[in-house]
């Protein structure tokens, strides 16, 4: 890796097919990352991810230029495919790339079963946002944490104040998206073709009409965003503690992903050599003039509101992507109610049983009580709640207490957790958790959190 006053300072590249990854090796990164043909976020589009013996192939070439290879098996895990889960991770093992990028906590255990030796990096779509998520993952053995596209470096910074022995990495440039980390569902509501599985199909990138009355819009873009570019801003990102500079573009063609690369590798080089003449803006020009879509520096300063929008059709600029991205769609296993069965007979093993129950998540105290009145088993007051909703306080969650008889009122977290959110929590629950029955938790951090106030929880 590249060092600043003895930090380490990694660019990191994407490939998305094996040709691609060899004209990486001439460029000014210092890491490579890549999926197989199995289990990672981009197994959608044709002719692209490596089969096992490129990816063996692959590291040994990266090696012999003395660049790093980190492979993505990033996707959710079916139970169906466990099995293949552990295969492929036997197979990792004998090949031994620096690193797997990994989305499931299952992978991390069955890593752990094995008794296999490979580093472990949580991917983006973790979702990691606060300092108690990194917490139990350096618990887990994972050793670098992708921050979830909604932190600012104001946050990344005081993260890496406040942990140790564990690498922070940062999207530097490429595709964002509008929803918060790993948590949209927008394809699976509309095709079944799960985001959280390298199935999406990208419907907020779309074109819409919308309708008022009788009139109809101009076609607009009111869901995508631009695309971050964080090139005038590497010595902060340095500054905040950042060691891994992620580029995006699994899905991006050999010549834009190459001469992207050499860009911010020269601007990175050029900040090393002499950070007090450093030029912020000496290739920029050529960036926004080839750009796909506009560019921002997405949340890493605040929030950036509306102007984070794209309105502008995206086809302008030849850095981007060539082909049909999603032309083979892949349908999803269905739910079926043998597989409920089998799920439910293997929870009841040992002698527990599955009693049947009705839980109803409510998002206001008029709800909360229509649902006690009609004898529900358990209500969840929501952690998140739009306007004109307001979060559940304390006198509400008192009142449902005194009226609630044998119905259990679990307590919701707010899907994104701040610093901020888990101390006003901490200080909520220990004073209060006598009126309540139990806490819906939304992340891993909470569970290492909360867990001695003694509530139970549920995922």
């Amino acid at each position: 890796m590249r060092q600043f006053n003895k930090k380490s300072i990694e660019l990191l590249a994407p490939a998305g097919n094996f040709e691609i990854f060899k004209a990486l090796l001439d460029t000014k990164c210092d890491a490579i990352y890549f999926g197989g043909k199995t289990l990672n976020m981009r197994v959608i589009r044709k002719g692209y991810n490596f089969s096992n013996d490129e990816i063996k192939e692959a590291i040994k070439l990266a090696k012999e230029k003395d660049k790093k290879v980190y492979i993505t098996l990033n996707s959710l895990i079916n139970e169906s495919e466990i099995e293949e889960a552990k295969n492929y991770l036997i197979f990792l093992n004998q090949v031994k790339p620096d690193g797997l990028i990994v989305q499931d906590v299952a992978i991390v255990k069955l890593i752990k079963e094995l008794e296999l030796e490979l580093e472990v990096h949580s991917s983006v779509m973790m979702n990691v946002h606060n300092l108690d998520t990194i917490k139990v993952l350096k618990d887990l053995g994972v050793s670098r944490v992708v921050l979830s596209r909604e932190m600012t470096l104001d946050q990344a910074k005081y993260l890496h104040s406040k942990i140790k022995d564990v690498e922070l990495e940062y999207f530097t440039h490429g595709d964002m998206c509008s929803v918060h980390g790993a948590q949209c569902i927008y394809s699976s509501m509309i095709f079944g073709m799960s985001s959280n599985r390298g199935r999406c199909l990208k419907p907020c990138r779309w074109s819409y009409k919308i309708k008022y009355g009788e009139q109809m819009s101009e076609e607009v873009f009111p869901l995508a965003v631009k695309d971050m570019c964080m090139y005038q801003y590497l010595p902060e990102m340095i500054e905040a503690g950042i060691t891994s500079f992620k580029i995006e573009g699994r899905m991006r063609d050999k010549e834009f992903i190459t001469r992207l690369i050499d860009i911010y590798g020269d601007a990175l080089d050029r900040y090393i050599e002499d950070p007090l003449g450093f030029d912020r803006n000496k290739d920029y020009k050529e960036l926004f003039d080839n750009r796909k879509r506009d560019i921002s520096t997405g949340y890493a300063f605040g929030n950036p509101g509306l102007e984070y929008m794209n309105t502008r059709w995206e086809g302008t600029g030849k850095f981007y992507s060539t082909g049909k991205m999603f032309s083979t769609p892949t349908e999803e296993a269905t739910i079926t109610k043998e597989k409920v069965e089998k799920i439910k007979a293997t929870s009841q093993k040992g002698g527990r049983k599955n009693n049947k129950t009705l839980s109803v998540k409510v998002n206001n105290i008029e709800q909360a009580k229509i649902a006690i009145n009609n004898g529900v088993n358990r209500i969840y007051l929501s952690g998140d709640v739009y306007e004109p909703n307001k979060p559940f306080n304390l006198e509400e969650i008192k009142s449902l207490y005194e009226l609630k008889g044998r119905v259990e009122v679990f307590l919701g977290l707010p899907r994104m957790m701040t610093e901020q959110h888990f101390n006003e929590y901490e200080q909520f629950l220990r004073k209060n958790y006598k009126f309540l029955d139990g806490l819906l938790i939304t992340n891993i951090g909470a569970v290492g959190r909360f867990k001695d106030i003694g509530l139970p929880m549920v995922g």
